[in-house]
């Protein structure tokens, strides 16, 4: 999974999203690509969202970048938004 710079596929550019953009049900959407590839009704039958939803965040996750359409309708993250890149108990270096 390699970096990505901002999607300029229409007149606006898009930046990567931050934890801070995302709800619960995103976070929901994002654990299901973090199990592997998916399709809107798949992650449907998982999570109980609506369909209308599910597939309109999949397409904002792809236009920011974080994941790919590999087929119509088949989806793979890229880079997860909730990932800082901060690691957790990475030791501190006093000052």
């Amino acid at each position: 999974m390699g970096s990505r710079q901002p999607y300029t596929g229409t007149s606006r550019i898009y930046h990567m999203l931050t934890p801070e953009d995302l709800n619960e049900s995103d976070e929901q959407i994002l654990d299901q690509l973090v199990e592997g590839r998916v399709s809107p009704s798949f992650v449907v039958q998982q999570t109980d969202l609506h369909r209308s939803y599910v597939s309109q965040r999949l397409i904002r996750f792809k236009e920011h970048g974080h994941v790919e359409e590999l087929a119509r309708g088949l989806y793979e993250l890229d880079s997860d938004p909730r990932d800082t890149g901060e690691s957790e108990g990475t030791p501190q270096t006093p000052a």
